[in-house]
Parts: structure tokens; C-alpha cells; sequence
């Protein structure tokens, strides 16, 4: 009985951790479309986003975890997962923050209509008109 409680637990957890990446995306998207003081902080978090979900799927890829077996197995493989993937992105380890950083900067200036400034911006990210 005990046994079936902690693997519900896990589940309900490791799907919590699932849903909270999936609300951090749409919250970063949110902020950027409105360009407002959050902006600045969206290629950071999407870069930690990022970086967390992609240790995720490499760490599933081992036969073993970590943690070995049991019911907080999950639990601990996130919050792995997640300290992992803030590292990298903090040391810029994926080096995509300038990226985001300027593609944002592109689609504020395309809001705002054409510009004089729109080919260079262009050819700094290798984007041909």
C-alpha cells in the first residue's frame, strides 16, 4: 500500500515539475511580446529553461539513474536536472543568451514598422531580407 502511495507521489510531482517548465515558457513569451522591464530578463530564463530540459532528456538517456530506484527517484532527478541547468545557463554555457537577445531586439523593431536600422540589425544574426 505504501509502495502505490509513493510512486502516485512521485508521478504527481514529476508532472508538477513538467507543468511549472511548461508555465516559465509561456510566462517568458508573455514577457517579451510586451517588451516591458521583464524583457530584459527573458533570454536568461530561457536560456535556464532551456538548459534544464535538455539535461532532462540527456540524463533519461542513462540506463541508471542517478538516484537509483524508488518513489523519490523523480523528485530528485529534477531538482538534478533543474540546479544543472541553471548553472549552464548562468556561466553562458550554452552562449545563445546575445541570440535571443537580439532576435527580440528584431521583432520590437518590426512591430514598430521599417526602419532605416533594420539591415544592419539583420545582418548581425546572418538574416538575409
Amino acid at each position: 500500500m505504501q509502495a502505490g502511495f509513493d510512486s502516485k507521489l512521485a508521478t504527481t510531482l514529476a508532472s508538477s515539475q513538467a507543468a511549472r517548465l511548461n508555465l516559465t515558457a509561456e510566462g517568458l513569451a508573455k514577457d517579451a511580446k510586451a517588451g516591458g522591464p521583464e524583457a530584459k530578463n527573458v533570454p536568461n530564463e530561457f536560456s535556464k529553461l532551456l538548459a534544464t530540459m535538455l539535461v532532462k532528456e540527456m540524463r533519461q538517456a542513462l540506463p541508471e539513474g542517478f538516484f537509483g530506484e524508488g518513489a523519490g527517484t523523480d523528485v530528485f532527478e529534477g531538482w538534478l536536472d533543474e540546479h544543472i541547468g541553471k548553472t549552464l545557463a548562468e556561466r553562458d554555457g550554452l552562449r545563445i543568451e546575445g541570440l535571443i537577445e537580439a532576435s527580440m531586439r528584431l521583432k520590437v523593431e518590426a512591430a514598430k514598422g521599417p526602419s532605416q536600422d533594420a539591415p544592419a540589425a539583420e545582418s548581425q544574426l546572418g538574416v538575409r531580407p
